[in-house]
């Protein structure tokens, strides 16, 4: 078994690379190989050299091997149609694992929307998709395809997180790309302490008192030791508005990679009541569901230390599991089962 790694020209704090660089990392310590590519840039990169980076994957292919590749490629539509086109020509079985399905977080033009997302994904032999809600969307969208639930992204990280200590405190730290997440703003008059970590434009100096610097994220995780962490989207803390395609109505589908964070991190989280991922922090009862951050202050002032603690250690229990790779290994293991009957 194979895996596409599409090597990137740089490296970001925003989760735009580490999730695909850890899955590459988890497989090939469960022996599953690389096949590394540069990324076509811009139009003419794509026009001009999708066969050849095509031909360079399939070099290391045979009839009957079986390829994993991270959804969206970001290569451009010419390289993903001809690559699994010559993928099922040669009866090569080809895994999918889905990070985001792009119709569904920005406005597409008509021959990108979902039935072209749909069209592609099923030249898949298996796919595994964020979680249930995802999967659901997809098969009413016209996806055939053997589908397997990730449930979370797996979160590698170089800190020794067993030995970390975490505390109890009503703060709450949001990281990410501070300079979409138009909300925070929002947040700085509440009676909740918040912290913001990430890329931030220098205007925004009104967040001073608040931002507390951008970081590798393992020195972030050592920094992140109270409290909860945030996952929430778009323009407004007051509410999401989930009738319009958006980052925010995004996350009624997604994995958010700042769940994975804060559970490697060691902290429970607040997320958005209808966001898909709240299923899982409910079931796995990891954190405090609201439908508006206008909810936070009074939430967290009848919180108890007891009742956090007790979230706590649930996030230990998983956090054993998404710093190892557990989640990623499950998904490629029922994917494989799943063409296999």
């Amino acid at each position: 078994m194979y895996c596409l790694n599409i090597v990137r020209d740089m490296v970001s704090n925003d989760g735009l690379t580490k999730p695909r660089s850890d899955i590459a990392k988890i497989l090939r310590r469960d022996m599953i190989q690389s096949i590394s590519v540069p990324i076509l840039n811009g139009k003419k990169e794509k026009f001009l050299f999708s066969w050849s980076r095509v031909s360079d994957v399939l070099n290391w292919l045979h009839e009957g091997d079986k390829l994993i590749i991270n959804y969206p490629t970001d290569m451009g539509v010419l390289f993903d149609q001809i690559l699994v086109r010559r993928l099922r020509r040669l009866n090569i079985k080809l895994i999918t694992l889905i990070h985001d399905i792009d119709a569904l977080r920005f406005e597409q033009p008509f021959y990108k929307g979902i039935s072209y997302e749909t069209r592609l994904l099923n030249y898949s032999d298996a796919i595994i998709s964020p979680n249930k809600v995802m999967s659901e969307k997809l098969v009413n969208s016209g996806v055939k395809s053997n589908i397997v639930n990730l449930n979370l992204f797996d979160y590698l990280t170089d800190v020794d997180v067993a030995e970390k200590r975490v505390f109890f405190s009503k703060k709450v730290s949001f990281a990410g790309n501070l300079n979409k997440s138009e909300f925070i703003f929002d947040l700085l008059h509440k009676k909740t302490e918040y912290s913001f970590y990430g890329p931030i434009k220098k205007e925004n100096k009104t967040l001073m008192k608040s931002y507390q610097g951008s970081y590798d994220s393992n020195v972030l995780i050592r920094k992140i030791d109270n409290g909860f962490g945030l996952i929430w989207d778009g323009e407004s803390a007051e509410f999401i508005d989930a009738t319009n395609i958006s980052s925010g109505s995004y996350l009624l589908y997604n994995n958010p990679y700042k769940l994975s964070f804060y559970i490697a991190a060691g902290i429970p989280v607040i997320i958005w009541r209808d966001a898909a991922a709240a299923q899982f922090v409910e079931n796995n009862s990891i954190g405090l569901l609201v439908s508006s951050l206008d909810e936070v202050d009074l939430v967290l002032e009848k919180l108890g230390s007891s009742e956090y603690e007790q979230m706590q250690k649930n996030v230990r229990g998983i956090q054993k599991k998404v710093v190892k790779g557990y989640y990623t290994l499950r998904a490629v293991r029922l994917a494989e089962k799943s063409f296999m009957k």
